[in-house]
Parts: structure tokens; C-alpha cells; sequence
């Protein structure tokens, strides 16, 4: 499959601090930079298609008592190629889920792909100035001691 992302190892660059502080905390990690929604990363404990570890991150909230992702994303990390690839997107509140690959990985869409990237991108560049990547190396660092 191997498939390239334009924002792939950037992206990569941008996420370790979540990825340590998730790998930290035995698969999961949630982050508070107030005033924003929660941010959770956690490890889904399977692989896609060429065996690489699955990964989803969600800002959340409550509505009428069910959490909500607004948005979440899962992606897959590539250790050996040092890159992350989106696979899925959901937003709650508009019923939206959308797949890059289809069960068996023999498809994908190109343009959703494309897109998923460059949103990830985008979000991670936001994240960083909200706070969240401090608060990542914080959990990081708190986990380990």
C-alpha cells in the first residue's frame, strides 16, 4: 500500500508529544487546556493495513448526556517511516463519519486522504498554540515518574 501523505512526517513531528503522553499513560491520555473541550488520545489496539498502531484523537463534550467528538480523527503511525496516515473522521453533531480505506485497504479516496492530512495538519499547528502540546509533555513527563 504505501501510500504518501503531503504532511505525513510533519504531522509525525507535531503528534509525539500526544503519542508519549498516551504511550505513557498505558494507551490513553486526556488533556485540559481550558477554555477549550478536553483533547484524548488513545491507542485502539489494532493495526491497519500494513501493521501499523491506530490511533485516535477527539476534542469532546457533553450533549443531553452523550459524549460527543467534535472532531476525532484516527490515524495509523508509520514508526519506520517516521509519518502518520488519517484513516477515519467523525463529527457528532453533524452524523458525519467518513473512511479514507475500505475494510480490506484494497481502496482508498485519494481526496479525502488528502484532505484528512491537511486538517491534521491544521488542527496539530492549533493545538500547539492552544496549549495542548505543553500539557502532553506535562502528562508525559508526570506518567513516567
Amino acid at each position: 500500500m504505501s501510500i504518501k501523505t503531503r504532511s505525513g512526517k510533519a504531522n509525525y513531528k507535531r503528534m509525539l508529544p500526544f503519542l508519549d503522553a498516551c504511550r505513557a499513560a498505558d494507551g490513553w491520555a486526556k488533556l485540559e487546556c481550558d477554555p477549550y473541550m478536553p483533547l484524548s488520545i488513545e491507542a485502539l489496539g489494532y493495526t491497519d493495513g500494513e501493521n501499523c498502531p491506530v490511533y485516535t484523537i477527539m476534542h469532546t463534550y457533553t450533549q443531553n448526556g452523550d459524549l460527543m467528538r467534535d472532531p476525532e480523527i484516527t490515524f495509523s503511525v508509520s514508526e519506520t517511516e517516521k509519518s502518520i496516515t488519517p484513516l477515519t473522521y467523525t463529527l457528532d453533531a453533524f452524523g458525519l463519519y467518513q473512511e479514507v480505506f475500505t475494510p480490506d485497504y484494497s481502496q482508498y479516496r485519494p481526496t479525502l486522504l488528502h484532505d484528512l492530512d491537511s486538517l491534521l495538519a491544521d488542527w496539530l499547528k492549533n493545538l500547539e498554540e492552544q496549549g495542548f502540546t505543553a500539557a502532553a509533555k506535562a502528562a508525559a513527563k508526570r506518567a513516567e515518574s
